[in-house]
């Protein structure tokens, strides 16, 4: 079985990521044959895409977007081509910087 740095890549590949999605959403995605009712017993999982796609080539790869309003989910979308670094001082997380 390929290791989760792997089928994440194959996830963007596909082009899952274009429109912004959650680790939840990549999740499910990745174990299909998992129901969404129990997510809570993979937290652990689910808390290691959200590290893995928030460092390394994913970084590169991907926009780390802030959660919407009402939300904790941390949302990821393929990378802009123009857009280089990330940071946003006025955000307590890691985002990506506006267009050059």
């Amino acid at each position: 079985m390929p290791g989760r740095a792997a089928q994440l890549h194959a996830l963007i590949d596909k082009g899952f990521f274009k429109r912004p999605k959650t680790a939840r959403q990549a999740f499910a995605k990745l174990n299909p044959g998992i129901p969404e009712s129990t997510f809570g017993n993979y937290t652990e999982e689910l808390t290691k895409i959200t590290g893995t796609l928030s460092k390394g080539k994913f970084a590169k790869l991907l926009n780390k977007l802030e959660p919407k309003g009402k939300s904790t989910a941390v949302r990821f979308v393929v990378k802009a081509a123009n857009q280089a670094d990330y940071g946003n001082p006025n955000s307590s997380i890691n985002i990506a910087a506006a267009k050059k």
